[in-house]
């Protein structure tokens, strides 16, 4: 069994795949073989970008972004994703089923199911054009045959901007299924 490992420092994705957003990228990426049947991958990064701005200006408004997970046959299981992101922090967790192979375990064959929560997030960090204001929240979503079944919620965050969009705004939360 072998193991891989990739670090890189100033990486712009937009040099390799133009179009995409200009970073500056810095980490490293590590594969490693878990013991076992079935054969899987341990997965684990940690990313730094010295480029960080909204999408609109050509930007990813994404600091630092942890992972850790498993591959195994078709299915990837995301245990940790963490980000400092669009002004805020970003947690993830989820797996996706059919990415590869047939499955053999008793999940579905295609499909995925995610968890994110979100605290202090700007939008205005994602798009220069959204109104500043700081978001706190969670959204629960899967896949299943023909349809996306989803879960939002979103508040306010406690602190806000000064020129925040909410200012005024009675807004305690809004809830979307």
């Amino acid at each position: 069994m072998h193991e891989a490992h990739a670090a890189f420092a100033r990486l712009n994705v937009a040099a390799l795949w133009p179009g995409q957003p200009q970073t500056l990228l810095t980490g490293q990426i590590d594969v490693a073989p878990v013991s076992g049947p079935p054969a899987a991958w341990r997965v684990r990064g940690q990313i730094a970008n010295a480029l960080p701005g909204p999408l609109d200006r050509q930007r990813l408004p994404v600091q630092r972004l942890q992972i850790d997970g498993v591959l195994e046959a078709s299915r990837l299981n995301v245990t940790r994703l963490e980000a400092d992101a669009a002004g805020g922090h970003v947690t993830l967790q989820g797996h996706w089923v059919g990415i590869g192979t047939a499955n053999t375990t008793s999940l579905p064959t295609t499909g995925w199911q995610g968890t994110v929560t979100v605290s202090q997030i700007n939008p205005a960090t994602v798009h220069s054009q959204v109104a500043p204001a700081m978001l706190d929240g969670k959204l629960v979503a899967r896949a299943e045959p023909g349809a996306i079944v989803f879960d939002a919620q979103l508040q306010p965050a406690a602190r806000q901007p000064a020129n925040s969009a909410l200012q005024g705004l009675q807004l305690t939360s809004a809830h979307v299924q």
